[in-house]
């Protein structure tokens, strides 16, 4: 009986750093970096386990993350939206792979694939559920303009959120001062509800306070996604939190009643919370530029955005989206708006002038100084500049072709740098939101200012908005008798700011902003007459145009409330 030949098997080397797609497949990978040839071949992502830092960056089909998966869970059906996503048609590799495979990430970063360490889990409570359960049913819906925006909130923003601590508990606290404002808005008593509003408001503030810990880990490891995500709920988190103390304070004085000082509006912080996202888009922008500095420039288009005009209101599909709110009150249009819309040029003509007196005075005391270049008053007629622009481009009739110029901390660069490694659809809605591309929306091109202006501007308004009480029942009474003294550059500057508050007026319909334009100044208004400030010169005659707006303001808001 012959003996049967067994025939050796060929002698081959186990695959044991291939990647993760042959070894899910349980196909052989020849390791070829930074593609191997299978996923090469058949167009898909293809990524490591463990990356040598030789190949990162590389390739836009590989991960750059620091020794990490990227992390992917299943999709969140609940949470996806017919063709409300804006993908381009161009779609990336690790598109494609997402889409074949069934996932989507928590983090979508497609393209170029940011690094991304897997997260520890996390688990909510029954009431940070029903918190997420507002913000998706309600909250995410009542702030986008459009379908796009609303996919970035309601769908790319959560998805991110379950992935990343830091996003989660923005949207968390976000949505706790949104149930705030419904509860002042629409009970017929909310000053009886105060504690389950302090209650919203600890719950807010705890999560808040959580998030701005946890994202200096995603800065300092080059999480974009999270970065980028975060910014824009937090600026609208420190602006309906404002919206809503200021709008408690209000009736709390109408009614006589007193409030805790928790309770009460917070001083400037407002300010610096509305720049945050800009300051985190340039941040971004210049991740990746190691030779230039934080201030040296932003795009002034670092993609394309379709027009944001209200003319998309008539595309509007389905109960998705509530209607936008872009402007002012019913009232404030029929009342407020024709009459600046009428007095703006003469007003902004006197002030102006007023600037050009402060500049020739300020020139005349420096003559044998050898320098007479004051780094603040060029901060305050760098300003002045944007808001004569700005009341141009609301009011003016040619509006829709009219832009504004570049912010003065930009220049004309067109690179993306660190923007490249963000996700397309959260890369469009920053620009939209800071204003990187120009708007038509009033909410945005009227806050936007707060971006535009250089920083020492905003240093000045701030220094002396400190200096003024919220309210005299929750400051010490004497404050008001305590002599301050500005110097003339910051004079200028709190003009140009009252005079910008009374754009901000006409966005008393935008629930995220309210009366803070109408509070803010009337703030203005009753502590320069405390301290017998002289912001406009009393040779002029007549009376100062933003007092007389918010006066018209006051007449308005009070019998509607």
């Amino acid at each position: 009986m012959p003996t049967r030949e067994f025939k050796q098997r060929r002698s081959h080397e186990k695959s044991r750093k291939g990647c993760t797609r042959c070894k899910i497949q349980r196909k052989k990978c020849d390791e070829a970096r930074p593609v191997c040839t299978r996923c090469k071949k058949r167009n898909h992502c293809c990524r490591y386990t463990f990356e040598n830092d030789c190949f990162r960056s590389e390739s836009t089909e590989v991960s750059t993350g620091r020794d990490a998966l990227t992390l992917e869970t299943p999709r969140l059906e609940y949470l996806s939206l017919p063709e409300a996503s804006p993908r381009s048609s161009a779609a990336s590799s690790d598109e494609i792979c997402l889409s074949d495979s069934g996932f989507f990430p928590a983090s979508p970063f497609p393209a170029s694939g940011v690094s991304q360490t897997l997260p520890q889990p996390f688990t909510l409570n029954s009431e940070e559920l029903e918190l997420l359960s507002h913000y998706i049913t309600h909250t995410s819906r009542s702030i986008p303009f459009d379908t796009d925006e609303l996919y970035a909130l309601h769908v790319g923003i959560p998805n991110l959120a379950f992935g990343s601590r830091p996003v989660m508990g923005s949207m968390l606290a976000l949505s706790a001062v949104c149930k705030c404002y419904d509860i002042v808005r629409h009970s017929h008593a909310p000053l009886e509800r105060l504690e389950e509003i302090k209650g919203l408001f600890v719950l807010a503030d705890r999560h808040h306070r959580t998030s701005l810990h946890q994202i200096q880990a995603a800065i300092y490891d080059d999480h974009f996604d999270t970065v980028l995500a975060n910014a824009p709920l937090m600026v609208l988190y420190a602006l309906a939190g404002h919206c809503v103390r200021v709008s408690l304070a209000q009736k709390a004085k109408r009614s006589g009643k007193s409030l805790s000082n928790e309770m009460f509006p917070l001083q400037s912080q407002w300010i610096t919370s509305i720049r945050a996202a800009y300051v985190a888009y340039v941040g971004v922008h210049n991740s990746s530029s190691p030779t230039s500095d934080f201030d040296d420039g932003v795009p002034t288009s670092p993609c394309t955005v379709k027009d944001d005009s209200p003319s998309h209101m008539a595309a509007l599909s389905g109960g998705s989206l509530y209607p936008p709110e872009d402007g002012p009150s019913e009232g404030t249009r029929r009342l407020l708006l024709p009459i600046v819309s009428a007095t703006y040029g003469t007003a902004m003509e006197k002030l102006t002038e007023r600037a050009r007196t402060v500049w020739l005075e300020e020139a005349g005391s420096n003559t044998h100084a050898g320098d007479s270049s004051n780094p603040e008053l060029q901060a305050c007629l760098a300003s002045l500049k944007l808001l004569d622009e700005l009341f141009t481009t609301i009011f003016s009739d040619t509006q829709p072709n009219h832009e504004l110029s570049p912010p003065a901390s930009s220049t004309s660069g067109l690179q993306l740098n660190g923007l490249d490694k963000a996700s397309p659809w959260l890369r469009r809605y920053m620009a939209r939101v800071t204003s990187a591309t120009p708007s038509k929306l009033w909410r945005r091109t009227i806050m936007a200012f707060l971006n535009r202006v250089p920083l020492e501007y905003l240093q000045l308004v701030q220094s002396a908005l400190d200096h003024m009480p919220v309210a005299t029942t929750q400051s010490d009474p004497s404050c008001f008798d305590k002599a301050i003294k500005l110097g003339a550059a910051q004079q200028l500057a709190m003009n140009i700011f009252s005079h910008w508050l009374v754009l901000v007026m006409l966005l008393d319909g935008v629930w995220w902003i309210g009366s803070i334009g109408q509070w803010e100044l009337g703030r203005i208004l009753s502590f320069t007459e405390a301290q017998c400030w002289t912001l406009e010169p009393t040779e002029t005659g007549g009376t100062w145009w933003p007092e007389s707006m918010y006066a018209v303001q006051k007449a308005i808001a009070e019998p509607v409330e």
